[in-house]
């Protein structure tokens, strides 16, 4: 009902629109900061870096200013977030090292992909400190944001709307369109 209505959304609670806004603001916001860095001379591999960085905490900071606004008061519980036990946190760690490997291999294999993964390990090759600043990225912002923005908010508000099914198929096509 929140999504046809928004006058009938419940007082003090995140909706399915609040994830659809956030998700295309950060997506518009890094587009905009990336060309901007790359026009000014930023090496791609740091532009994308800066991008999705900045663009990730701004929307953060959009979104729970937006939620205290409103007079939600616990923001991270209701959109079912926790911090992880310990186990779990070094399963995603190692999970995501194994797959950040196959991507490297793959990418190193398509030959369509060749020349930008080349210039990428060239840049951060040459470039210690934006190799540190990627590996911060990859590993501790990009997964709390797109968890935040993805499973908390889109999610959860489509659960809130529609039959639970839906709402995950729902979330993953507008999480493969923002990851083209």
């Amino acid at each position: 009902p929140a999504v046809r209505d928004p006058s009938r959304q419940a007082v003090g609670r995140s909706a399915a629109g609040d994830g659809v806004m956030a998700t295309f603001s950060v997506g518009g916001l890094q587009q905009r900061i990336l060309v901007g860095a790359v026009a000014s001379g930023v090496a791609p591999a740091a532009a994308t870096t800066i991008a999705y960085g900045v663009a990730g905490l701004v929307t953060l900071l959009a979104v729970f200013y937006v939620f205290w606004r409103r007079g939600v008061t616990r923001v991270i519980h209701d959109l079912g977030l926790r911090v992880p036990r310990f186990g779990g946190l070094f399963v995603g760690v190692f999970a995501g090292v194994v797959a950040g490997y196959f991507a490297a291999f793959y990418l190193n294999n398509v030959t369509a992909a060749r020349e930008a993964f080349d210039q990428s390990q060239a840049f951060f090759r040459d470039n210690p400190e934006w190799r540190t600043a990627s590996v911060i990225l990859a590993v501790g912002l990009a997964p709390v944001i797109e968890e935040f923005l993805f499973r908390g908010l889109l999610f959860r508000g489509l659960r809130r709307t529609m039959r639970p099914t839906f709402a995950v198929v729902a979330s993953a096509l507008l999480f493969a369109v923002v990851h083209p």
